[in-house]
């Protein structure tokens, strides 16, 4: 395969030589930080054509009820404009935080994230049955909070999720061989996809 040298990559940790070998230029991709992502919401909800006043900014008390919000966004640039020009068109709904997901999937007005919603989907489909529930376990941490991998994983050994099996043997489990099991594993659920955002 050859490889267009103007071809560029999203990097990610555990794949970061596979992709500086594909091309010189890598970046480090992450989810915006919480005020990065409050000023991407401002800016999309001062845009011409909404019904929030351009020239109206967002009061303390506005902020900390659209914080939540954004922090479920998860720092995706393309959710947190979304849900910015639901507000802005709409107004506030008070369903947004509480019954985030069940909106975005189900109203019209977020058609524009179904393409990532059937990516993310596609992935965690393509995992493999034993990795789901430790995924489905993450859902315990607060929203926006900062999980050790080594501290995640003797948690899920503790709690059963991790049971000894040929493939993955308690002490492999436990060592520094970890990384390179838990990259395998990820890397057999990535398969061919790409990122639409």
């Amino acid at each position: 395969m050859v490889m267009n040298p103007n071809q560029k990559f999203q990097d990610y940790d555990e794949f970061k030589a596979v992709a500086s070998h594909c091309s010189p230029r890598c970046w480090s991709v992450e989810g915006l930080e919480i005020e990065d992502a409050l000023d991407l919401f401002k800016n999309t909800l001062s845009r011409p054509g909404t019904h929030w006043p351009s020239s109206s900014e967002l009061s303390p008390a506005e902020i900390e009820t659209v914080k939540p919000v954004l922090h479920k966004c998860g720092g995706l640039p393309k959710l947190i404009v979304a849900v910015a020009e639901f507000i802005a068109h709409e107004g506030w709904n008070p369903f947004l935080d509480s019954y985030f997901m069940l909106m975005l999937e189900k109203d019209q007005a977020f058609s524009s994230l179904r393409e990532l919603f059937s990516w993310v989907n596609s992935y965690f489909e393509s995992c493999a049955e034993s990795l789901k529930p430790c995924i489905f376990y993450l859902s315990i941490f607060p929203v926006n909070h900062k999980i050790r991998r080594r501290r995640l994983v003797r948690r899920w050994i503790a709690e059963g999720y991790c049971k000894d099996n040929k493939e993955y043997p308690p002490r492999r489990k436990e060592s520094g061989s970890l990384q390179n099991s838990a990259t395998e594993t990820w890397s057999k659920c990535q398969g061919q996809a790409a990122c639409p955002i």
